[in-house]
């Protein structure tokens, strides 16, 4: 009888045991997902941390956002060329590549930053448009990847994406730049950034390892197998029964004729909770049969999120002139940097886990009147309504609530969408990126022309 309750008992701790490794294992890939995404936009959020910097030292002055800006929407190049051009190449091949690049971007920043000729930042206005190419590639390739495992990992990686903000502010506020308080320069602040960066290489290393061991140990099978199988090229989940459905799918699809290894092998999405519209798109095979109110659906997505990137990226470039007038602009200019990328944080990680709003329209109506209000600020200059010191606080904290509102809705189009056709999802996250990109594009050249040629921003005068 004793026997048998040691027994018992040392099963009930093994089950416990087995529970607590399985969270622990799935903490921990959430987590490098986290990571993966953190390099995103970590350059192009960097360049603007430092723009208190730049309006001393760049030939182009204030107007040096806009270059950036209109600079980094070059980049959306390159994502065009991988979803049109070569749709062959594996998503895990374009991330690799894309991070590597990333790094070396990073480096180059560090001793070209402030490089001039022709009388402009072609250092910087060169490297910008590469980070803006890594940065809108991660948009079509990242979710694309992490929809191959969970939405948590998907929410993981847009978490990531989004800190990436919060940690090029944190570094901004320690260094404090275009102070007579400044710590260190853009140098060493770039050159943080690249370690960091590093992070994500390594990460991305880790995802791959785990997915390759994860399928070996679930299926008993040697490297050839595996690799004959298709099992090396997708994302299994942390479990070795997700890496037994994918590679065993895979094979199946192999002994019937069809091409080892294809995307078509296998399509699966752990969530249950899409709905009609999600149910009715899975009952199709090719995006082009879906009914038309799905298809309808999706296409309102993809028209949602560009509409947002147009008027997020047309202020982006223009901001700093609203608080240009107000005491210290450069400490605004940066405040406002740093309250933005941390009220975007925020809604990209809490979004998912708050209340949705009744209709997707309603957020482009918040944003809009935010946008539009910060807008007026910046063409009335020194002739702000708002007086005082405070005044140019007042229009950090609408930036920093119009921001909020944006990274919200970014995340919750991201996240939801691809639940809309199930078997569609890699690809509705890899559309909604290149629109995503394509709002960005029209937003960052409707600034430039603005700032370029307005006479308002022409005559604008930094001393007020």
């Amino acid at each position: 009888m004793d026997a048998e309750k040691q027994w018992a008992s040392e099963g009930e701790a093994t089950s416990w045991m087995h529970v607590d490794k399985q969270r622990i294992g799935k903490w921990f890939s959430l987590m490098l997902y986290f990571l993966l995404g953190l390099s995103s936009w970590l350059l192009v959020n960097g360049a603007f941390l430092e723009l208190p910097i730049l309006f001393m030292v760049s030939p182009e002055g204030y107007a040096i956002a806009s270059y950036i800006v209109l600079a980094v929407q070059v980049g959306n190049i390159f994502p065009v060329l991988y979803v049109y051009a070569f749709p062959q190449v594996e998503v895990t091949i374009a991330i690799g590549v894309n991070l590597l690049v990333t790094e070396l971007a990073a480096v180059l920043l560090i001793f070209f930053w402030d490089a001039v000729a022709f009388d402009h930042s072609v250092g910087l206005i060169v490297l910008s448009a590469v980070a803006g190419g890594v940065g809108s590639m991660s948009m079509v390739t990242l979710f694309s990847f992490a929809s191959r495992a969970s939405s948590q990992h998907m929410t993981a990686a847009a978490a990531g994406v989004s800190f990436n903000g919060l940690l090029g502010s944190v570094i901004a506020l320690i260094q404090q730049p275009g102070k007579s308080t400044q710590r260190f320069g853009a140098t060493t602040f770039f050159g943080i950034l690249a370690a960091f960066i590093l992070l994500s290489v390594f990460a991305f290393a880790v995802i791959l390892y785990r997915t390759r061991t994860t399928t070996v140990k679930a299926l008993g099978l040697g490297n050839d197998s595996i690799d004959s199988a298709g099992g090396g090229q997708y994302v299994a989940g942390s479990s070795e029964e997700e890496a037994r459905t994918i590679v065993s799918a895979t094979m199946s699809s192999s002994s019937d004729g069809e091409e080892s290894g294809s995307v078509g092998a296998y399509e699966r999405v752990p969530d249950t909770d899409v709905g009609m519209a999600g149910q009715l798109a899975d009952e199709t095979d090719g995006e082009e049969d879906l009914p038309r109110e799905v298809m309808l659906t999706i296409y309102g997505q993809y028209a949602h999120i560009a509409l947002i990137n147009a008027l997020k990226f047309c202020i982006l470039g223009m901001y700093a002139y609203s608080v240009a007038c107000y005491g210290n602009g450069s400490t605004l200019v940066l405040w406002m940097n740093i309250i933005g990328l941390l009220c975007d944080s925020c809604g990209r990680t809490f979004g998912p886990s708050l209340p949705h709003v009744p209709t997707s329209w309603f957020m482009i109506v918040l944003q809009s009147a935010t946008w539009g209000y910060l807008m007026i600020m910046v063409f009335l200059g020194a002739r702000t309504p708002l007086p005082g010191p405070w005044g140019g606080w007042v229009l950090v904290f609408l930036y920093g609530a119009y921001n909020s509102f944006f990274g919200y809705d970014f995340t919750i189009i991201f996240v939801e969408a691809p639940k809309i056709s199930r078997h569609k999802a890699e690809r509705v996250c890899q559309q909604l990126g290149l629109w995503n990109q394509a709002g960005a594009c029209v937003g960052s050249i409707v600034s430039f022309l603005l700032v370029k040629y307005v006479p308002v921003f022409q005559t604008f005068d930094t001393s007020c």
